[in-house]
């Protein structure tokens, strides 16, 4: 016999569980022979006595359950109740396709499996209600992930949408007509517009040689040959009657423009008209001009027409209709005469300046001094300036130029040499050299008079630079002499100092020796013999002048005891000092 114990709470009968939950069922049973007990299970129950609930299970089921030891067997019956659950909202992932410019929207249920109604939150670039409109710059890739809920549960879904580049036609405008004169700059900015912001290729046919286009800027000036006159015989003639110039016809250029981008083109035509400009005669300039009293003025114009006209020159008075004229005695003065030139539509004037003079007047010479005086061996400089009054050209001259000067450029350069100035000092008057302190007053200074012409061809004109020159004197100059400075000498030997001295200027050499204080001073020799007496430190001194400027040389001389000599008491020593003629 076998006692059958549904589930493990004992004599429970009724059970509950919600859909999608697992149910598991497991008996006790006792076998009083403690034979091997098996359980079979009724459904919906698997032979484990399992079930797994799906959302469609919600319900109640009887389910017997039979325990046997396989002779007997004992059934009991439980009450399995499934309760209806709430399920989370379940979207498909959403995959779109769409092109740049287009309006998408998404399809999504409005319902549940439970037959609750859905609310969703879109996520950018789509709007609350769900659509999308793609700008033509959305081209790409996009994964989105949405929002959606029953009002009880919340759930997520992807959303992946594919944008396609659209290109969109480009946009260009160019003026029918461009009008432009010779001689003026072109520039035409070319209006091109691609809306999806791609690059824009411009290609030109039919422009202007010289045009150059930079970017989407053509820039092109005409030149005033652009526009050719042509050598029609009618043309020809209307010259030659000297008839206005017959008009010329406008130039015209078709170019067409092609812009492109991305693989689409388009093509606009354009006319440029070029218009001609009349270019006015160039008349060759003419310098000033400069003539005398009845000197006969005839003007010669030169003009040249960039066009090729035929031209016609005036001229204003006192000119006649041929450009002559030939002033009077009262027509001094400066006058400016226009020379007019035409090709019968514009025209040209050139003021010409003409100086009439009178008759020829001598050239004016300005030195810078009159006079002037110097030292001997110190440059001067004098400058002069000219003046023609009839502007001819003038020619300076010096007469007798000193020696070691110059006188070019209207400048003249001069250091007179220190012999310029001759010494009065003469040797053989008694009278100089015993009073050398005048030498120098006697030959002080020399004036020199430099006579500078200036010509014009025909007059002369001459002027007188006096130049005192003031002699400079140069101190006497010592070429030799002996002993040497410092020498050494015997009590009672007699020794000579010798001197040779020179004058730059010539002038007479005076001596002048001096031993003690106390001995008087030799004059007029150039070499002495002494004798020391007594022995000690000498001195020995010679001044040498030329009257106003002295040297000295004096010598050291250490005079040595000679063999002791007694004097007699009230006996003074003696030396000798002898002249020595040079």
């Amino acid at each position: 016999m076998i006692i059958l114990i549904p589930a493990a709470v004992a004599l429970q009968k009724t059970f509950a569980v919600q859909e999608a939950d697992l149910v598991n069922v497991k008996p006790i049973a006792i076998d009083p022979d403690r034979e091997t007990v098996f359980y079979t299970y009724g459904k919906p129950l698997n032979s484990s006595g399992q079930w797994q609930t799906t959302y469609d299970d919600a319900g109640e089921y009887g389910i017997e359950i039979t325990a046997s030891d396989g002779l007997t067997r004992t059934t009991e019956r439980i009450i399995l109740t499934v309760a209806e659950k709430n399920r989370p909202p379940q979207i498909e992932p959403v995959s779109l396709l769409m092109k740049e410019g287009e309006t998408v929207a998404l399809n999504l249920p409005e319902k549940d499996l439970d037959g609750q109604r859905l609310s969703y939150n879109f996520e950018q670039p789509f709007n609350q209600n769900g659509e999308w409109i793609a700008s033509y710059n959305d081209a790409g890739e996009y994964s989105l992930v949405m929002a959606v809920t029953d009002g009880e549960a919340e759930a997520e879904f992807l959303v992946n949408v594919s944008v396609t580049d659209v290109n969109r036609p480009l946009f260009i405008n160019t003026p029918l007509e461009l009008t432009v004169n010779e001689g003026e700059e072109l520039i035409w900015e070319i209006d091109a517009f691609d809306p999806d912001g791609d690059y824009i290729e411009l290609k030109f046919e039919g422009l202007p040689e010289a045009a150059v286009v930079e970017q989407d800027t053509v820039k092109w000036t005409p030149s005033f040959d652009e526009i050719k006159r042509k050598n029609y015989f009618w043309n020809e003639l209307l010259n030659l009657l000297e008839i206005k110039n017959f008009p010329v016809k406008d130039k015209t250029y078709p170019v067409a423009v092609t812009a492109c981008s991305s693989g689409s083109c388009e093509e606009k035509t354009t006319l440029i008209i070029v218009k001609n400009v009349n270019q006015k005669p160039v008349l060759e300039d003419i310098p000033e001009i400069t003539i005398k009293v009845k000197d006969k003025l005839a003007l010669k114009a030169s003009a040249i027409d960039p066009d090729g006209d035929k031209i016609s020159y005036s001229f204003s008075r006192p000119l006649n209709q041929k450009g002559i004229w030939k002033p009077g005695r009262k027509d001094e003065g400066e006058y400016l005469l226009n020379i007019t030139v035409s090709d019968g539509l514009d025209q040209a004037v050139l003021p010409v300046k003409v100086r009439v003079l009178p008759d020829n007047q001598p050239p004016r010479l300005k030195p810078q001094f009159k006079s002037i005086t110097i030292e001997e061996g110190k440059p001067v400089e004098l400058n002069f300036r000219i003046n023609d009054p009839d502007h001819d050209e003038v020619a300076v001259s010096l007469e007798q130029l000193p020696p070691g000067a110059a006188f070019e450029n209207l400048q003249f350069r001069w250091t007179p040499s220190f012999d310029e100035v001759a010494s009065k000092n003469n040797p053989e008057s008694g009278l100089v050299s015993a009073i050398a302190t005048i030498n120098g007053a006697l030959s002080s200074e020399e004036t020199k008079e430099l006579l500078f012409k200036a010509s014009d061809g025909e007059l002369e004109t001459a002027t007188t630079i006096e130049v005192k020159i003031k002699n400079v004197n140069r101190k006497p100059e010592i070429i030799d002499f002996l002993p040497g400075r410092e020498i050494t000498a015997i009590a009672g030997e007699p020794v000579v100092f010798n001197l040779a001295a020179k004058d730059p200027d010539q002038d007479k050499l005076n001596y002048e020796w001096s031993f003690s204080l106390h001995e008087p001073r030799i004059m007029g020799t150039s070499a002495v013999e002494r004798t020391f007496v007594a022995p000690g430190k000498k001195k020995v001194r010679v001044l040498v002048t030329d009257g106003l400027d002295p040297v000295e040389i004096a010598w050291e001389v250490t005079v040595l005891p000679a063999e002791e000599k007694l004097l007699e008491p009230g006996e003074e020593p003696k030396f000798n000092v002898y002249i020595i003629e040079s």
